[in-house]
């Protein structure tokens, strides 16, 4: 478990993520589309990195690692 701060929010159509800083990283994350009003810039989160749920990607290149 990681306590994040909130950088920014974004809601598009039915979905909601959370953007959040992780040392020099950004880290979206789903939210519930109904909860995401409830989060502020520098607010911080609580999140768990279920094991098979993460995904991450290169930045240069956008491919899968």
């Amino acid at each position: 478990m990681a306590s994040l701060p909130v950088q920014y929010t974004e809601k598009t159509g039915s979905d909601a993520t959370a953007y959040l800083k992780f040392g020099e990283a950004l880290v979206a994350t789903r939210v519930d589309p109904e909860q995401i009003g409830r989060f502020k810039q520098g607010d911080t989160i609580n999140i768990a990195f279920p094991q098979g749920k993460v995904h991450v990607f290169d930045a240069q290149s956008g491919r899968r690692m």
